[in-house]
């Protein structure tokens, strides 16, 4: 039977902050491609918002921060993850406990979406292997219309 290195525990500051601080390029190049003009202030809002969850190095140091924010009135909830480059380290845990995480925010909403940048390749083939689809046509976003992708993962009933 396979340890557990990763833990996985709600968001707090502290998390925010070291996973800003060593954010992954493309994922910076998509937080700011996106507008964000704070990204600290993001993060509190979508926690204060919604749930969000800090991944942990077994040092006990954040990787990844992520969560969901509900869509009010409505069925939906917006889903997001950024991470260091730290993850990639754990690249297989991840993968493999990530589906049931996927899963679990079905309980809490049935229509999970977002968009992502169109060169964040990272992300583009875990949204697929996640059970996401990806929606073909691009949409332009920001002030320099950076090219995104919606995607969009349905609860099975």
């Amino acid at each position: 039977m396979r340890e557990d290195k990763l833990k996985v525990v709600a968001s707090e500051d502290h998390h925010l902050v070291r996973v800003l601080q060593n954010l992954r390029r493309q994922d910076r190049v998509e937080l700011l491609a996106s507008g964000t003009l704070d990204p600290l202030a993001q993060f509190r809002w979508a926690r204060e918002n919604g749930q969000c969850w800090a991944v942990l190095l077994p040092s006990g140091a954040a990787c990844a921060v992520g969560g969901i924010i509900p869509v009010a009135g409505s069925d939906n909830a917006a889903v997001w993850l950024m991470g260091t480059d730290e993850l990639t380290q754990h690249w297989r845990e991840f993968l493999r406990r990530s589906r049931a995480y996927v899963d679990a925010l079905h309980e809490i909403r049935p229509v999970l979406f977002n968009r992502v940048h169109a060169d964040n390749e990272i992300h583009l083939r875990w949204l697929r292997w996640a059970g996401f689809i990806i929606l073909p046509e691009p949409c332009f976003v920001g002030n320099h219309s950076a090219v995104f992708h919606e995607f969009i993962r349905i609860r099975k009933t």
